[in-house]
């Protein structure tokens, strides 16, 4: 037996075997009847009271409004200070910082 004969017997017997499948559901499905589908309802319920907001004063420019009461929910921010960042270069700092080789920028990375 050589390959295409193998493979033939195996597209054959697939073949054969989804064939079957196939008039199964077929035959299945007839008999089954014809039922009419029962109404299927989805509710979703919103159980959240709606809230009356009113037109707040507005200082004029591009501030925002101002409120005499907090907002709800609003959290007060811990500040721990200033950011501080490490310092960015330009370009051409880089470059230098390359040739001076005080960064690594092609050497390998060690296992």
């Amino acid at each position: 037996m050589n390959w295409t004969q193998f493979l033939t017997g195996v597209a054959v017997c697939y073949a054969i075997y989804y064939g079957l499948n196939l008039l199964f559901d077929l035959l299945r499905s007839r008999t089954a009847g014809r039922k009419a589908p029962e109404a299927e309802e989805l509710v979703i319920e919103d159980r959240t009271e709606p809230v009356s907001v009113g037109i707040l004063p507005h200082r004029g420019g591009n501030q925002p409004p101002v409120t005499d009461r907090p907002l709800p929910n609003a959290r007060t921010a811990i500040s721990s200070g200033p950011i501080q960042a490490t310092g960015g270069v330009d370009i051409r700092q880089l470059f230098a910082l390359a040739q001076a080789d005080a960064i690594q920028y092609t050497k390998a990375i060690p296992y």
